[in-house]
């Protein structure tokens, strides 16, 4: 349990760091990208006790339409 506390003081501590130099929409979204990406690798080996869910052609699809879309929207 005390792992999940560590993975939250890291994210935020980033979050905070992050912000100024990249700025906020740019790192929300790719906060939340990673968040996505982590989860579908997270659930696929069962890492933090989650149930086993293999990775499949619509999760890759969907994960590479929201980096698509981070792409459409951070670019200038």
């Amino acid at each position: 349990m005390v792992y999940r506390g560590l993975f939250s003081v890291v994210g935020i501590s980033l979050y905070f760091y992050s912000i100024p130099k990249l700025g906020l929409s740019k790192m929300i979204s790719l906060g939340l990208c990673g968040q996505l990406i982590f989860s579908a690798i997270a659930t696929h080996f069962g890492w933090l006790n989650l149930p086993l869910e293999p990775i499949t052609v619509k999760k890759i699809i969907g994960i590479m339409a929201m980096m698509a879309g981070i792409l459409l929207i951070n670019s200038k």
